[in-house]
């Protein structure tokens, strides 16, 4: 009996430690408050010739810069939720082919590089989008490889895939 007497005080400090250590673990600001949609990255496409919307979170109420280097910056102010969106507008491919962006908020910084002004397309649908452009086993795509090979001759592609969402879940 003295054993778990013993014990229980021993382990009272202990949870208090625990406790305390969680509390302030919580309480600082350990994240990053800046933050991008993942579509926002290096070697992403704009539409050419546009007035396209850069948008994320920050600091609530904080003064967020968006910064390309081929025309002038634009400032906004995040919401109370910490969103924001600026627009910004966008040459064509023939007078600028690429650039860069600096996001600002505070001190914090996000830096988007190689960024292609370009058409931009989005496609979607059923199954049949996902078929790969060399196509399958069972079906393969005729003058596939050539296509490919001569793709990028003058223009270059970017890709991004989506994810799949189940359209029945419940988390999103």
């Amino acid at each position: 009996e003295k054993c778990v007497i013993l014990q229980s005080k021993i382990q009272r400090p202990m949870k208090t430690r625990i406790l305390y250590l969680l509390l302030i673990i919580l309480s600082c600001p350990c994240y990053a408050s800046l933050r991008l949609p993942a579509i926002f990255a290096d070697s992403m496409a704009l539409q050419q010739s546009s007035c396209v919307p850069v948008w994320g979170y920050a600091t609530p109420k904080a003064r967020v810069t968006v910064r390309p280097d081929w025309t002038k910056a634009v400032s906004v102010t995040a919401d109370e939720r910490g969103y924001f969106k600026a627009f910004v507008s966008t040459p064509s491919y023939r007078d600028i082919p690429e650039g860069k962006m600096i996001i600002l908020s505070g001190k914090e910084k996000v830096t988007i590089q190689h960024i292609l002004f370009a058409e931009v397309w989005l496609a979607a649908g059923q199954s049949n989008m996902e078929m790969r452009l060399l196509g399958g086993k069972v079906m393969p795509v005729y003058g596939a490889l050539e296509a490919i090979a001569h793709s990028a001759e003058g223009y270059p592609i970017r890709f991004y895939k989506i994810p799949h969402k189940n359209l029945f879940s419940t988390t999103y």
